[in-house]
Parts: C-alpha cells; sequence; structure tokens
C-alpha cells in the first residue's frame, strides 16, 4: 500500500501542470545564464581536477570553453525539440514530468557535447565508458538539483495561481451582471463572410492561425470560423467593455464566466459548465480585475 501511495503521489506531481517552455528572448537568457553559472562552478570548484590546472587563466579559458558549449546545446536542443516536435510542447500540455525530461535532454547533449569538446583537445580518448563516465558527471551534478528545483517552483506558482484564482473569483461572485441584449455582427476579410450573434450568447474569441474561432452559448462545443484576426474583432467590440482581452489568443465575455482555476500554468476562466477553460496571462490579468473591481463599485 505504501508503494502505491508513493507511486500515486509521484505520477501526480509529474502529471500537474507546469509553465511551458521558454521561447526566444527568455529562452536565450536563460541559457546564456545556465553557462555563466557552469562556467563559474567549474572555475571555482574545480571538479574533474580541473583544480589541478595552472596558471588561472588557462583554467579559466577552459571553463569558460564549458560554458559557451552549455550555452550553444541548450539552445540547439531546445529549438530542434520544439520545431520536431510541435505538438508535444504545446502548453496545455506541459507539466512537471515534461519539463524534468526535457531538462535532463539537455544535460545528456550538454555532457555529450563537452565530451566530444574534450576529446578534440586530446584530453579523452573515444571510449564509451569515458562516455559515459562524462554523462554520468554530468547528469550527477545537475539532475538531482534541477528535479527540486522544478518541484519546488511548481510548488510556488501553483500557491499563487490559487491564491490569484481565489481573489477574483471572490470579485467576480460580487459582480453585478451587465445587460446583454445587443446583436453583434462580426466580418471577415472574404467578400461577404459575416457572423451574426448575440451579446448574450457570445462566449469567447479565439485567435487560430489566419482564422478566430467564435465560441457561443449555443454552439461551444463547435467554434464558427472567421477569416479575421483578433485585434480586427477586438476593435470591433470595443464597445463592449465586458469583452475583455485576457490573453494573446484569447477574448473572453467576462459576465459568461462561471468559475476561476488556477494551476502553476497561471489562472483559467471557466465557462459552458467548465467545457471551456480560457487561460488568463500576467500580462491581462489587470484588465480583468480592474473590470470586476469597477463594475462592483458602481454596483
Amino acid at each position: 500500500m505504501l508503494l502505491i501511495s508513493i507511486k500515486n503521489t509521484i505520477s501526480k506531481i509529474l502529471s500537474s501542470p507546469y509553465p511551458s517552455v521558454k521561447k526566444g528572448i527568455d529562452q536565450i537568457q536563460q541559457a546564456v545564464t545556465v553557462g555563466i553559472l557552469v562556467a563559474f562552478i567549474l572555475f571555482f570548484v574545480g571538479p574533474f581536477g580541473l583544480s589541478q590546472l595552472q596558471p588561472d587563466s588557462l583554467r579559466a579559458s577552459i571553463c569558460i570553453g564549458f560554458g559557451g558549449i552549455t550555452i550553444a546545446t541548450v539552445l540547439a536542443t531546445h529549438y530542434i525539440a520544439i520545431l520536431s516536435f510541435p505538438s508535444y510542447f504545446k502548453s496545455e500540455n506541459w507539466n512537471v514530468g515534461r519539463n524534468i525530461g526535457m531538462t535532463l535532454l539537455h544535460f545528456f547533449m550538454v555532457g555529450s557535447a563537452n565530451f566530444i569538446f574534450v576529446w578534440s583537445r586530446g584530453w579523452s580518448e573515444m571510449r564509451l565508458d569515458l562516455f559515459l563516465l562524462m554523462q554520468i558527471s554530468t547528469l550527477a551534478v545537475g539532475a538531482l538539483p534541477v528535479g527540486i528545483l522544478t518541484i519546488l517552483k511548481h510548488n510556488r506558482l501553483l500557491r499563487n495561481s490559487l491564491r490569484e484564482a481565489q481573489n477574483l473569483d471572490t470579485l467576480r461572485s460580487r459582480h453585478k451582471s451587465e445587460n446583454q441584449t445587443e446583436r453583434i455582427v462580426l466580418c471577415g476579410n472574404n467578400r461577404d463572410e459575416e457572423l451574426h450573434t448575440s451579446l448574450d450568447d457570445l462566449l469567447c474569441v479565439r485567435a487560430e492561425g489566419n482564422y478566430v474561432e467564435i465560441y457561443t452559448a449555443a454552439n461551444y462545443n463547435r467554434a464558427q470560423l472567421l477569416r479575421s484576426t483578433l485585434s480586427s474583432v477586438e476593435d470591433t467590440l470595443q464597445l463592449y467593455p465586458q469583452l475583455i482581452r485576457c490573453h494573446r489568443s484569447f477574448i473572453v465575455n467576462i459576465e459568461k464566466v462561471e468559475g476561476i482555476q488556477g494551476n502553476a500554468q497561471g489562472l483559467k476562466l471557466l465557462l459552458a459548465s467548465d467545457a471551456l477553460k480560457i487561460p488568463v496571462s500576467k500580462t491581462y490579468l489587470k484588465t480583468v480585475q480592474t473590470y470586476l473591481k469597477e463594475s462592483n463599485l458602481s454596483s
């Protein structure tokens, strides 16, 4: 029973939602930070006999080389993996287990690149046992602390999101609903492409490539497509303050939100009996809070 309980606990932790992998400048900054830390640790701790190297300038140049290799390898592994398996890295699928797995892949690739670097300088022979020793050394140094830090970060983000969700849901429960009887016409880029709906029926709008998906209360499980951009739709809907941009890919009708959920990835607005879960990014969280607060003050 104890083993089953431990297994279930570990499985639950690994399957818990986790912030999606960093991209763009954020990933570059993260890779550079890791590379600098590696160089500093190697120089000042001096593992693998590095502390015996003299003069210090030689040891520093070697450590900087390892740091540079780490930066290049982490970035290359990151972007090749994302481009090769885009669906695997979707934010809605990302969890603690995948994050740890991706980190371990980084360690393996860094260990491999460092072994090739050591071999190319004539400091090691091209042998399987030495390659495995390099991998074990790399993983031993980084796997445990990275795993612990990942779980600690997950728990911290989860606590913060649960607190924000509770505060936002309190505002929502006190909120006085607006009158939503108006009719809305959304126009697409194609000729005579129009979508007619009512403000009361409209749930949310989602950006999807060159189209937007329109979700309504009457048809929430099958979105209606319109060839347009989310920014264009947002301009059309600007007269209705309850239709709020809550994420770079979503506009939501705040009056139709039935609950708010928090996890390590952030906040989700629940609509249509929880059938739709709309993310709220930190960029737009203030907008949602302001609308609910102002409506409470005016009620």
